[in-house]
């Protein structure tokens, strides 16, 4: 059995669903991944197919190998009773009962524990987090400052202080370092500052957390947020009235409109920018099938880096509501990155993009399966269905009194209100009424 990228998260909230049917099913018997053997079907993990990197939806185990590719990944598997050989069946359950201490499950999940910035308990300790949010609030305003001063200083003609704008990235590297959490979920706060101030900030944070998912190294990584955070300061010759027209752009806009990367360069690399973060600034709008601008470069010829900052760059985008559409929930953008990326930044990068920020991306408003509602706070690579959530209403509707944390890893230890299992799908602010930025604001003591 041949491991390869993952290929389902192109519909996240309807695999989550049958997932979730799927593993209740009375024709499922729960079984050890250790326990399985050649003959029996293996119709689902104790985590979705999307979350790893296997290709199948289903599977007859053929030969040892086959499971010892499973046991990196999950710890229970559930086969399929009719599509499985009985006598083999019936060998692997022998002896079951009495070497756990109990019959298997034939329903119910149980989840391979990630790391998490949360202590391994239902509810996390709410009062730590609110401390590490605060914090990346106050790496976000020093942010926030520097790129609004540096906006302005171009806007009358000045020059962009890159040290201060070095310094602020540089604490972004030191934030998210500790942990992506807090600052990526501070994301959330879109839409209350002007929106260069806001993408540029987010496009920092997102590239930061997902060079350090590729393992950059330091050099690297400062580079990087650097050149994302800078690189559409261009666009302050722009009018604004084009930059939020409704209407399809004339060629003419679209021409002026692509040279805020030629005019960015120029006053950037005026004004000392170094030469790694300038290159990302220059080809963040390349894509690898050569449509991009303003070289028109493709395939390998594109710098890793410059491709991160145009995948963030048009994450942020599609996350932000413009004038001229509304926001997309998250599992919908990364829905068509993924659908364009042969054309745009690389099936590949792309990939590893969704499982840098997860399935349910930190700021995600979410209804449970028990029919709960809450805001994702904390998701890492293999979080999948089970990040940890800031619990806004019960099953029955009904807003929590007090806002706990749940780690759905283990909310199977949690009160009746919190016995959820996974999430069910996501849900947009209008649908839910609810304005998260606020929640962030009012449940931290932060400014919205």
């Amino acid at each position: 059995m041949a491991a390869s990228a993952p290929i389902g998260y192109l519909r996240a909230n309807r695999v989550c669903a049958l997932w979730g049917a799927m593993v209740e099913s009375p024709n499922m018997v729960q079984l050890p991944v250790e326990r399985l053997c050649p003959g029996l079907f293996v119709a689902a993990l104790d985590r979705p197919w999307v979350e790893t990197p296997f290709p199948f939806q289903g599977f007859r185990v053929a030969e040892p190998s086959d499971v010892e590719a499973l046991q990196g990944w999950c710890r229970y598997c559930y086969v399929d009773r009719e599509r499985s050989e009985a006598s083999v069946l019936a060998t692997a359950l022998d002896g079951l009962a009495s070497d756990a201490g109990a019959a298997p499950r034939a329903a119910g999940v149980r989840r391979r524990t990630e790391a998490t910035l949360f202590a391994p308990v239902p509810h996390p300790d709410r009062d730590d987090f609110s401390a590490q949010v605060r914090a990346a609030a106050r790496v976000r305003s020093e942010v926030r400052d520097a790129i609004t001063d540096a906006l302005a200083q171009l806007e009358d003609g000045g020059a962009v202080d890159v040290d201060r704008a070095r310094t602020s990235v540089g604490a972004m590297v030191r934030s998210l370092r500790d942990d992506p959490s807090p600052l990526l979920w501070l994301t959330s706060l879109r839409g209350h500052e002007p929106y260069a101030v806001t993408h540029g900030i987010n496009a920092a944070a997102l590239a930061l957390a997902f060079g350090a998912h590729l393992e950059m190294d330091d050099a690297a990584l400062h580079a990087l947020g650097l050149g994302t955070l800078l690189m559409d300061v261009g666009k302050v010759d722009i009018p604004q009235a084009v930059l939020d027209n409704r209407e399809p752009l004339s060629a003419t806009e679209r021409a002026f409109v692509k040279r805020h990367v030629r005019t960015g360069c120029e006053r950037l690399e005026r004004d000392g920018l170094d030469a790694a973060a300038l290159e990302i600034v220059r080809l963040h709008h390349e894509r690898v099938d050569g449509s991009g601008y303003p070289a028109g470069l493709s395939g390998a010829d594109i710098p890793r880096p410059a491709l991160i900052a145009g995948i963030v760059d048009t994450y942020d985008a599609m996350m932000s509501w413009r004038p001229y559409r509304y926001a997309h929930r998250p599992e919908l953008a990364l829905q068509t990155m993924l659908e364009r990326a042969p054309r745009t930044f690389g099936r590949a990068l792309v990939e590893e993009f969704i499982r840098c920020v997860g399935t349910f991306p930190a700021g995600s408003l979410v209804e449970l399966d028990n029919g709960a509602i809450g805001i994702v706070v904390g998701s890492r690579p293999g979080a999948g269905l089970w990040p940890t959530v800031l619990m806004l209403r019960t099953p029955g509707g009904r807003p929590f009194e007090k806002r706990l944390l749940l780690n759905m890893q283990l909310a199977d230890r949690a009160g009746d209100d919190m016995a959820a299992r996974y999430i069910r799908r996501s849900l947009n602010e209008s649908e839910a009424d609810v304005d998260v930025a606020e929640v962030v604001a009012g449940e931290f003591g932060l400014a919205a």
